[in-house]
């Protein structure tokens, strides 16, 4: 939804075949074509911040971070510090 919002684009127009990714049975393929989108349109679209932040997202280094599963507030804690607190200082910025 994040890249949804920072190319003002939905993400099924990311897919090269035009179908809305409605054939692809494969998380990683849908992955990687958004990751490419990503890449390819969001830091001039929406800025360095932004961007990394929804490469966080996309990357899903969020649960690689979070490395102690067992606590539920690890997860979260990964997400306000990767998600939440560099897009509210962006803001902030405006």
């Amino acid at each position: 939804m994040l890249l949804e919002i920072g190319c003002w684009r939905p993400a099924a127009g990311f897919d090269k075949s035009k179908n809305g990714f409605c054939d692809v049975n494969d998380e990683e393929q849908v992955r990687g074509r958004l990751v490419e989108a990503a890449n390819t349109y969001l830091h001039h679209m929406a800025g360095d911040t932004y961007s990394q932040v929804v490469q966080t997202c996309l990357a899903d280094r969020l649960a690689f971070e979070a490395r102690d599963m067992d606590n539920p507030l690890t997860l979260h804690r990964a997400f306000v510090e990767r998600v939440v607190e560099p897009l509210s200082k962006t803001l902030r910025g405006l």
